[in-house]
């Protein structure tokens, strides 16, 4: 492990703001990085298990809730997400650097505990790009769209309590931007 503790960078949006897309280039960019996978209640889509999350039971997670085996978790569009703590140390003492996907309610849960974490809010260019996005993905019913976009105006206001904020409109500027910032960051964080 390195002895001054792990490089750890969250990224939240709005579904579909493009938080996935930019973690996965960034892991390309960066060998040592690797992406926390988050355990939820939630229905698996196509071909997330074990890549972007770990499904459990609504029983499981009150169990790790209970046992403090997250290091946050919040209710969000109606099932629970949360970060496994040691999947977190497991990666640190192996030295790699930690790229989160979380929603502004578990960043900011992050935030108060880890303040060395940077936190990266990226914004749709507008709310109308974002439909169109939400819509093109095929993943989500329409009644699912449209509760996401009920959350949409909280999640853009909480924007205001991230490090940096990023307008995602063109892949390439993004990741250059995302890519300064990571360069500029020189905190680090103990798991």
């Amino acid at each position: 492990m390195s002895n001054k503790g792990t490089k750890a960078i969250i990224f939240s949006s709005p579904s579909g703001g493009g938080k996935n897309t930019v973690i996965k280039k960034l892991m390309e960019i960066y060998p040592n990085f690797r992406h926390s996978i988050s355990v939820t209640t939630r229905d698996p889509r196509h071909n997330t298990e074990g890549r972007d999350y770990r499904f459990v039971t609504d029983e499981e997670f009150e169990r790790m809730i209970r046992n403090q085996e997250l290091a946050e978790w919040a209710e969000v569009h109606g099932s629970k997400y949360g970060t496994p703590l040691l999947p977190l140390r497991e990666l640190q003492q192996n030295g790699y650097d930690i790229l989160f996907d979380l929603d502004v309610c578990g960043t900011l849960s992050m935030k108060s505990k880890w303040n060395n974490i940077l936190t990266i809010f990226l914004l749709p260019p507008s709310k109308e790009i974002l439909i169109e996005r939400l819509l093109k993905r095929g993943t989500e019913t329409y009644e699912e769209i449209q509760r996401r976009l009920l959350r949409y105006e909280f999640e853009v206001e909480q924007s205001k309590y991230y490090d940096i904020n990023i307008i995602n409109q063109n892949l390439d500027e993004t990741i250059r931007n995302v890519d300064d910032n990571i360069q500029k960051w020189d905190k680090y964080v103990l798991f």
